[in-house]
């Protein structure tokens, strides 16, 4: 079997995804629904579920990233356009909305998420 090469795989499900529109509609239900922990979950050393980024889901966007730096990269940025926004809070929909520095953010993040920022 051919695999086309939109397909997309969701490890959080262990599905296979084939079109784009599947995808997004995959990716909604993760969104509305997203667990607390986002860094990477491993078993025995396999990669069981890859790192999501808290600022996408809250925006609706289901993104899935197995590349620590580029993962890292990707967090600081939100934090960096959300503190010139004047945001400060943690983007989860269980988080208490207190307002944090940075560095109290990527703490929070790491020590309640499982993120870990390089």
């Amino acid at each position: 079997m051919t695999i086309p090469t939109r397909a997309r795989f969701c490890i959080e499900c262990g599905v296979w995804i084939f079109s784009a529109l599947d995808w997004e509609r995959h990716a909604v239900q993760h969104a509305r629904s997203p667990n607390i922990i986002y860094g990477p979950i491993t078993a025995e050393g396999i990669l069981a579920a890859p790192r999501r980024c808290p600022f996408c889901m809250m925006q609706g966007r289901f993104v899935q990233m197995e590349n620590a730096g580029h993962y890292a990269e990707h967090i600081e940025d939100h934090i960096n356009r959300q503190f010139d926004k004047g945001c400060r809070k943690c983007p989860h929909y269980s988080c208490s909305g207190q307002d944090f520095s940075k560095k109290e953010l990527r703490d929070h993040l790491n020590a309640v998420h499982g993120i870990t920022l390089l």
